[in-house]
Protein backbone atom coordinates (compact mmCIF):
# COMPACT_ATOMS: atom_id res chain seq x y z
CA UNK A 1 0.00 0.00 0.00
CA UNK A 2 1.39 3.40 -0.93
CA UNK A 3 1.86 6.52 1.14
CA UNK A 4 -1.39 8.19 -0.02
CA UNK A 5 -3.44 5.08 0.71
CA UNK A 6 -2.02 4.86 4.21
CA UNK A 7 -2.51 8.56 4.89
CA UNK A 8 -6.01 9.01 3.45
CA UNK A 9 -7.41 5.47 3.40
CA UNK A 10 -7.41 5.42 -0.40
CA UNK A 11 -5.93 7.24 -3.38
CA UNK A 12 -6.89 10.83 -2.60
CA UNK A 13 -6.24 12.08 -6.14
CA UNK A 14 -8.52 9.58 -7.91
CA UNK A 15 -11.99 10.84 -8.79
CA UNK A 16 -14.89 9.32 -10.67
CA UNK A 17 -15.59 10.90 -14.07
CA UNK A 18 -18.45 8.72 -15.36
CA UNK A 19 -19.96 5.26 -15.50
CA UNK A 20 -21.73 3.75 -18.47
CA UNK A 21 -22.74 0.50 -20.15
CA UNK A 22 -22.36 -0.31 -23.82
CA UNK A 23 -23.99 -3.10 -25.79
CA UNK A 24 -21.68 -4.98 -28.15
CA UNK A 25 -21.92 -8.01 -30.42
CA UNK A 26 -19.48 -10.83 -31.00
CA UNK A 27 -18.64 -12.10 -34.53
CA UNK A 28 -21.62 -14.49 -34.35
CA UNK A 29 -23.99 -11.60 -33.68
CA UNK A 30 -24.64 -12.50 -30.04
CA UNK A 31 -25.18 -9.36 -27.98
CA UNK A 32 -23.66 -8.65 -24.57
CA UNK A 33 -23.25 -5.61 -22.35
CA UNK A 34 -19.95 -4.18 -21.10
CA UNK A 35 -19.78 -1.95 -18.02
CA UNK A 36 -17.25 0.86 -17.58
CA UNK A 37 -16.14 3.04 -14.65
CA UNK A 38 -13.95 5.93 -15.77
CA UNK A 39 -11.79 7.78 -13.23
CA UNK A 40 -9.09 10.45 -13.41
CA UNK A 41 -5.89 10.56 -11.30
CA UNK A 42 -2.97 12.96 -11.01
CA UNK A 43 -0.32 10.24 -11.39
CA UNK A 44 0.08 6.70 -12.67
CA UNK A 45 1.18 5.65 -9.17
CA UNK A 46 -2.15 6.83 -7.70
CA UNK A 47 -3.98 4.98 -10.46
CA UNK A 48 -2.13 1.70 -9.83
CA UNK A 49 -2.69 1.91 -6.07
CA UNK A 50 -6.40 2.55 -6.62
CA UNK A 51 -6.73 -0.32 -9.09
CA UNK A 52 -4.93 -2.78 -6.79
CA UNK A 53 -7.60 -2.09 -4.16
CA UNK A 54 -10.51 -2.54 -6.63
CA UNK A 55 -12.10 -5.95 -7.17
CA UNK A 56 -13.36 -6.88 -10.64
CA UNK A 57 -14.90 -10.35 -10.90
CA UNK A 58 -17.42 -10.06 -13.72
CA UNK A 59 -16.50 -10.49 -17.39
CA UNK A 60 -16.82 -7.40 -19.58
CA UNK A 61 -16.44 -5.03 -16.62
CA UNK A 62 -13.69 -2.42 -16.88
CA UNK A 63 -12.31 0.18 -14.46
CA UNK A 64 -10.21 2.76 -16.35
CA UNK A 65 -8.17 5.59 -14.85
CA UNK A 66 -6.94 8.43 -17.06
CA UNK A 67 -3.57 9.93 -16.02
CA UNK A 68 -1.13 12.34 -17.66
CA UNK A 69 1.23 9.35 -18.15
CA UNK A 70 -1.42 7.27 -19.94
CA UNK A 71 -4.50 5.25 -19.05
CA UNK A 72 -4.48 2.32 -16.62
CA UNK A 73 -7.24 -0.20 -16.26
CA UNK A 74 -8.43 -3.31 -14.51
CA UNK A 75 -10.67 -6.11 -15.69
CA UNK A 76 -11.27 -9.69 -14.57
CA UNK A 77 -7.73 -10.60 -15.73
CA UNK A 78 -6.00 -7.90 -13.65
CA UNK A 79 -4.33 -4.48 -13.97
CA UNK A 80 -3.07 -3.29 -17.36
CA UNK A 81 -1.78 -0.14 -19.09
CA UNK A 82 -3.71 0.81 -22.21
CA UNK A 83 -1.76 0.87 -25.45
CA UNK A 84 -1.30 4.50 -26.52
CA UNK A 85 -0.52 3.73 -30.17
CA UNK A 86 -3.22 4.59 -32.76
Amino acid sequence: MGFLSKLFGGSAGVRLVKTYSQQKANPLGQKFTCHYEIYRARTAQEAREFLEAKTVTEPCTYVVIETPEGNWGKDKSGVYKENSQP
